[in-house]
């Protein structure tokens, strides 16, 4: 039984690095982290998206980006108007990232973390737009650091830059 429970293990890691390695041949120039949180997770956690497209979707999405991580002062103002939108939404407690998997839970895991850790280390991942950051990945931890710290925190994030 346990060999079993094991060869089934393996064969699911296999099937998974396999996956991820293929995603990383798809963006060669993204750093790991961008690939695993913005293509890889979304479509391990979804049943009913083509993976093809979803990689086309991203590649046409984030067109001609370089990514740069780096460690900013956040507040609600360097976000695009979208963004500022939701996570004061979200801190009012008027609506919920409704299309994300136990939303309520992973917002009271992340104002727990918060409490006992203070910020994130783990980075946060938007695109640079005219409007100012559209926020892609993070949602959770940003909207809890900024209502743990509504002046703002210095945290890492990883910036998509049009070349």
């Amino acid at each position: 039984m346990l060999t079993c429970i094991l060869r089934d293990t393996m064969k699911l890691i296999e099937l998974r690095n396999s996956n991820f390695n293929y995603l990383r041949k798809q963006f060669p120039d993204w750093p790991e982290y961008v690939v695993r949180e913005l293509v890889y997770n979304i479509l391990k956690r979804s049943d009913d998206l083509d993976y093809e497209e979803h990689i086309q979707f991203i590649k046409k999405e984030f067109e001609n980006i370089t990514w740069q991580l780096e460690r900013i002062r956040i507040t609600l103002g360097i976000f695009d108007e979208y963004t500022q939108a939701a996570i004061r939404s979200a801190i009012r407690g008027e609506t919920s990232l409704s299309t994300v998997p136990n939303d309520d839970e992973r917002h009271n895991t992340q104002q727990r973390l918060i409490q006992l850790q203070g910020v994130s280390k783990e980075p946060i991942i938007a695109k640079d737009t005219p409007d100012g950051l559209l926020l892609y990945e993070g949602y959770h931890r940003t909207i809890q650091n900024l209502k743990a710290y509504p002046k703002g925190y210095v945290g890492p994030i990883y910036i998509g830059y049009s070349n």
